[in-house]
């Protein structure tokens, strides 16, 4: 399988997760019988850290979406894209709960969302770092570093 089918496959599996989860009128992980007891009472118990959890991986998965489709657009670029989609999406998800019964909006939550986008940002750049080095910085080099080569 390529990139592209791999990270449309998980990207778009990530954002359906998130849309039935916010739909769903009690979102109890232990009901779900997705991971054992002891951790989905631990989900259950820890909203703020279930949230930011939940932004780390919507970061993650909009971040393949937009570098498998759009490839050699500015990697910085990209991953501000993907963060503001991110960010978009999870709004979405928490305002559509002051419809459904039995949830509730909470400014709490798109905190620790924002949270969990950032890291997932500060951790693929430093991945990212090493790998493509000072190309995904700076849109254009200089005489001075000419064995660099400017992205696209």
């Amino acid at each position: 399988m390529t990139f592209k089918v791999l990270a449309t496959t998980f990207g778009l599996g990530v954002m359906a997760c998130v849309a039935l989860l916010a739909w769903m009128p009690s979102p109890d992980v232990r009901d779900l019988k997705i991971l054992p007891t002891e951790l989905g009472i631990w989900f259950d118990t820890r909203d703020f850290e279930r949230n930011v959890i939940g932004g780390f991986v919507l970061q993650l998965a909009v971040s393949a979406l937009a570098f498998a489709w759009f490839r050699g657009k500015g990697f910085v670029r990209l991953l501000g894209i993907a963060s503001v989609i991110s960010f978009v999406v999870f709004a979405l998800a928490e305002g559509v709960q002051v419809f459904l019964p039995r949830r509730s909006f909470d400014w709490m939550d798109i905190g620790a969302a924002l949270l969990g986008i950032s890291i997932s940002n500060l951790i693929v750049l430093a991945i990212a770092l090493p790998v493509l080095g000072v190309r995904i910085l700076s849109k254009n080099c200089t005489k001075k570093d000419s064995n660099l080569q400017p992205i696209d």
